[in-house]
């Protein structure tokens, strides 16, 4: 009869080790980068709504509007944002607006044209 401490292994054994051990891992990597692509999806999509609200209500303040959508956000209520708001060099009427947000070492652009 074999004993633990034997020197001899069973290869039986250590193949289904070593298979729940590979499955844990990646199970483990799968769930980490579903999260990832969930964040990166959330931003983008705060990145939109901000720029439509921003198109819609010139006159609000970003910083606000960034806010008020982040509360919303359950994955990015309590991160810190970076926002920036550009367009092309001298922003002519009818340009492009793009709003650019960072979190998490994660970004995202949204763009839009406002009107006059």
């Amino acid at each position: 009869m074999k004993s633990i401490t034997d020197e001899q292994g069973n290869a039986l054994l250590e193949g289904v080790a070593f298979a729940a051990v590979a499955f844990g891992l990646v199970l483990n990597l799968g769930l980490n980068l579903f999260q990832m692509q969930e964040k990166a999806l959330e931003l983008q999509g705060l990145a939109r709504n901000v720029m439509r609200v921003h198109l819609i209500h010139p006159e609000e303040a970003l910083g606000s509007l960034v806010a008020r959508w982040q509360a919303l956000s359950p994955s990015w209520r309590d991160q810190e944002l970076k926002f920036d708001l550009s367009c092309d060099s001298s922003c002519p009427a009818n340009s492009v607006v793009w709003l650019h947000l960072e979190g998490s070492d994660l970004k995202a652009s949204s763009f839009g044209v406002p009107s006059d």
